[in-house]
This record gives C-alpha cells, structure tokens and sequence, in this order.
C-alpha cells in the first residue's frame, strides 16, 4: 500500500536575524515532510534551531527574526502567503502546539474550564456552552486528569506541573488537529510522570490519525516512539531517516556522537564519548560543514557546505565522509 501524501511539507526553509541591514542565519534550508498519522522526532542540542523550526511553522516567529525564503505548506497551502485571519483559522484549529513550559499556553487568570469553554465556542459557534463544558470534561479524561469535573474549576496554579500540562496536551487535542507539535513538552516533569503523559500522547495520535511533530534533545527518548527523525546542528538537518535507521546506523559523525554520549544508548561494555567542544553561537557558524570543527573526520573538502543527500534506501546526511556501519545500541 502506497504512503498518503505529506499533510505538511517544510522546504528550503530559511530563517534569519535583522540588525540593522545586516540578516544573520538561523535556520538554513530546512527540509522536511510529515504525513498523517506520523510521529517524527526533531533532536539536537540547545541552539540547534528545534524550537525555532516550530515557532516559523507556526506563525509566532517575532521581529526581528523572520522568514527571509522557503516555504511551510500544510495540505497543498502556503501558509506564508495566507493573510493572518486565515493562519489563525489553522493555529490552534488544524495544527496544535504543546510547550516544555504549559505557562505558554494557560492564563493564570482564568479558570481551567474558562480557557476550554471559550476556545470550544470560538473555533464551533453552534456548540452551547454546557455542551462546551462536557467536551472540555471529555478531553481532561482523556488525556488521564482525575476528578476532570473539579479540575476544571481550578486555576492553573492550584494543580501540579504533570496536571497543567496534561490540561495543555487536552487543550491542543480539543480541536481534532491533523497536526501537534510538541516542543519538549515532558522535560520539566520527574521521569513517571514523562512517562505517563508520551504514552498517554502518543496514543491519542496514533488513534485519532494526528501527526506528531516531538522536539527534544534526548535521542534515547525519541528512540522509543518516533517514525522518523530528523537531526539538527547549527540550524540545519544533518540527518534524516526512519528512526531504527538513524539509531542503528547514523552516518552523520554529530549524529553517531549523539548516540555515543547518551549512557542509555552507549555500546555494552564502552566508556560513553562525548562530542567535543561546543555548538557555533548565533552568528558564529563556521562556513562550509558547521560541525567541522569538533569532527574527527573532517577534511579539507568540509570547507564546502554539504548537501542533505540520500546515503541509504530513506536515509539522509549531510556530510561528505558518512559512515556506512551500524552501531550496536542497546534495545
């Protein structure tokens, strides 16, 4: 059976920092496609571009960052060139955003029920506010709130941090989006309760057919649950590829050094390696291979700027010296 067609294609997309007449790269020709019901896993160290990704996708890029060229088209459409009644029409609506911080979408003003009720009405006018209220009671249970009927009368200060940002992933999944895109959504949580709430996430989307967009910078993770997975270093793709492909057989020497620093992940029986050094700050990417210099494989040739090209069957790289062995991670 053949795949669907992506529901949201990001193509060459460019990202960068005005200063005056000055335009500083960010994010440098990302690529990517999602198709319906998939769960692709976005990794990298602090400052590799994951958020930023999510942020132009979703519109909330603020000067004086700006998309400079590229394109995010969600079912065939630009979202670029749509004006902004149309985007708003779509964020929130038909692709949902969770937050490592659920403060980013709850207002500490206003009742959990307020917040539900008042998006529910909006997006479906026909809807009564007591059909409202059910709906919202509905999706709380859904996502494992306990008593949801009580905690919808809470303010978001008067639950725990697991709580509020299970109320956060209800919230996103009130409108049935096609899209979710969760940026490091369990990372402030104790490891239970992360635990917990992927599950609890990742099967909502497998069931209602949503596609998933998960950033975060912990590969052994995304090991566990992602489709694909997509790489970033210096606000590029480094790497792409089926999640057991990526794991199993990095070809990109930062991908390979991502696994080999994770203890979970290390060889059996090896000391875990570090990558050396540190990532390129804003501003201070080295031309060609930004990954160059902390490389133990570079070579003169990493001077050029590699192109994200095929190195296996659905596997990519940017890098002209990929590996082409396996590792031997533990499963």
């Amino acid at each position: 059976m053949s795949e669907p067609d992506p529901i949201l294609v990001v193509s060459d997309l460019n990202v960068s920092l005005a200063s005056g007449k000055r335009m500083t790269p960010i994010l440098r020709e990302v690529s990517f496609a999602l198709r319906p019901g998939e769960i692709l896993g976005i990794v990298g160290e602090s400052g590799s571009g994951k958020s930023l990704t999510a942020s132009a996708i979703m519109g909330l890029l603020e000067p004086p960052v700006r998309i400079v060229s590229g394109a995010v088209a969600f079912k065939g459409r630009d979202l670029a060139a749509l004006d902004e009644k149309a985007v708003r029409a779509i964020r929130g609506n038909e692709i949902a955003m969770v937050f490592q911080d659920p403060a980013m979408s709850l207002n500490p003003l206003l009742r959990i029920e307020t917040q539900m009720v008042e998006s529910i009405v909006a997006h479906d006018r026909g809807c009564s506010r007591h059909a409202a209220r059910e709906r919202a009671r509905a999706a709380l249970e859904t996502v494992g709130v306990p008593a949801a009927a009580k905690r919808l009368r809470a303010y978001p200060h008067e639950l725990s941090g697991g709580m509020r940002q299970r109320v956060s992933i209800a919230i996103a999944m009130l409108h049935s989006p096609a899209v979710i895109i969760a940026d490091e959504p369990t990372t402030a949580l104790d490891v239970t309760i992360q635990a917990q709430i992927l599950d609890e996430m990742t099967q909502l989307c497998r069931k209602n057919g949503t596609a998933l967009i998960w950033i975060s910078h912990d590969l052994s993770l995304l090991s566990s649950f992602a489709d694909r997975i997509c790489v970033m270093y210096a606000g590029r793709v480094i790497e792409s590829g089926p999640c057991g492909e990526v794991i199993g057989a990095p070809r990109h020497p930062y991908s390979r050094g991502l696994i080999l620093s994770v203890p979970a992940m290390a060889r059996a029986g090896k000391d875990i390696e570090p990558i050396p050094g540190y990532p390129p700050r804003v501003g201070m990417v080295p031309s060609g291979c930004a990954f160059r210099p902390r490389c133990h494989r570079a070579s003169p040739a990493c001077a050029v700027q590699p192109p994200l090209q095929t190195v296996a069957s659905q596997q990519s790289a940017a890098c002209f010296h990929p590996f082409d062995d396996k590792l031997q991670v533990p499963a």
